[in-house]
This record gives structure tokens, sequence and C-alpha cells, in this order.
């Protein structure tokens, strides 16, 4: 994989969240549906597996 220039307000575009979710999910103070992480993951180029990396 590639790496990117990632950030909050890009990851939130991409997946269709506020920025400030994204945020929530990020800093630990929400747990984002199995779902959501598919689509964090798809985002993002990689597998579900390595967001917990």
């Amino acid at each position: 994989m590639n790496q990117k220039e990632v950030d909050d307000q890009w990851l939130a575009d991409r997946i269709n969240i506020s920025r400030t979710s994204v945020n929530k999910i990020i800093n630990g103070h929400t747990d984002p549906k199995l779902s959501r992480l598919y689509q964090i993951a798809d985002a993002l180029e990689v597998s579900i597996l390595e967001l917990f990396r």
C-alpha cells in the first residue's frame, strides 16, 4: 500500500459522515459499527485487520 496523506475531513468525505464523528472514532470516544470499519478500510485501501495494527 502506498501511504497517503489523510486527514479527518478527507476520510469523513469518503465515508459520508461528519468530521466530528471521524474524530470521535480516531480518538476512541466512540466504537464504530463493523460496517463503518469496513467503509474506513475501503476508503484507506487497507484490510480491516490493518486498522487494528
